[in-house]
């Protein structure tokens, strides 16, 4: 049976990590999309680790893999800042869907 490829956008954050790790040992072939780097103590092995900003379309499109599934749990979690907040949220996620 063929591994199932799967995005998990913010999959260095909380949950992105546990499912990260949860789908690694099912087999899945995990790649993490996040802006920062995991500390070294949630760094998992095996797992393909992108840095980058949803809310830049132009570096997001040099991402050509093909997943069989995107996991969307990026965005701020501060919502003070509303542009950030829009950004991150809306114009990140409208991004994933066009490419």
């Amino acid at each position: 049976m063929k591994s199932k490829n799967i995005l998990i956008v913010g999959g260095t954050g909380f949950i992105g990590y546990h499912l990260a790790k949860f789908l690694k040992k099912k087999n899945f072939l995990v790649t993490s999309l996040s802006k920062r780097r995991p500390p070294k103590i949630r760094k998992l092995n095996n797992i393909r680790y992108i840095y980058d900003d949803i809310t830049k379309m132009k570096k997001l499109q040099k991402i050509n893999d093909k997943f069989d599934y995107v996991v969307n749990l990026g965005g701020y979690v501060d919502h003070t800042n509303k542009k950030l907040t829009y950004n991150s949220h809306y114009t990140g996620c409208k991004n994933l869907v066009k490419i």
